[in-house]
């Protein structure tokens, strides 16, 4: 039933496997489980990121239903309509439903800068190119935000896309943007025995391998992506 419902609610939302791993945190390889029921009892971590992500309760997610007396009585009348009368409902239900959530989204959201480079991430950005806009998130921890200028790392991140930074070092898999002197590039951190790589993405920009951390300044690691 979860992944069913999950489905379900993604083909309601118009989003995609990589915009609900970005969205609820939640590696690509174990929501793609969950999707083609290979994990069919998930951690509960893991029911709640997706019920935070989705705005949805876990119990709705998991195919329960528990219906108050005022939901029963409006269940019951709507099934007296006729075609016209459950039309109606079913319109006025869609657009109430869609302003509430758009009303909790706005009061959740934070507003955080973002930088829009003029050159390209693979190759490196200056800190003082391009401009700075303020754009609004959900995501707590985000306080900083990047934009994506060109299509080079597509279809991951698409021109337009604002990829969200959280002030912390990643571990290993996570993609992160991170400075070597005035110059800043987006890889993916890898941990390779006594080496760390910071991996090119899709073939976009040059490997780099470090011995320490600290020779590369972390500015942020990926937590999300804001779409265009």
């Amino acid at each position: 039933m979860l992944a069913e419902r999950l489905r379900q609610i993604m083909q309601e939302e118009k989003l995609f496997v990589q915009e609900l791993a970005d969205k609820s945190e939640i590696p690509m390889e174990t929501l793609k489980n969950i999707l083609y029921g290979k994990v069919k009892d998930p951690k509960s971590s893991t029911l709640l990121q997706l019920s935070k992500a989705l705005d949805y309760s876990m119990n709705y997610l998991l195919g329960e239903h528990f219906y108050t007396k005022e939901e029963q009585d409006l269940l019951v009348n709507y099934r007296q309509c006729g075609v016209h009368g459950k039309g109606m409902i079913s319109v006025i239900a869609k657009f109430e439903a869609n302003a509430a959530k758009e009303e909790r989204n706005s009061e959740r959201k934070q507003t955080i800068p973002c930088l829009v480079p003029n050159s390209n991430l693979e190759d490196g950005i200056e800190y003082n190119s391009g401009d700075t806009i303020q754009i609004k998130t959900d995501k707590e921890k985000a306080y900083l935000a990047i934009e994506i200028t060109t299509n080079n790392f597509a279809p991951a991140y698409c021109k337009g896309d604002r990829i969200l930074l959280e002030n912390r070092f990643p571990v290993s898999g996570e993609r992160a943007v991170f400075a070597n002197g005035v110059r800043m590039f987006f890889r993916a951190f890898e941990e390779d025995g006594k080496q760390y790589r910071l991996r090119n993405l899709n073939g976009r920009g040059n490997d780099f391998v470090i011995k320490r951390m600290d020779e590369f300044q972390c500015i942020g690691t990926c937590i999300g992506v804001v779409r265009s």
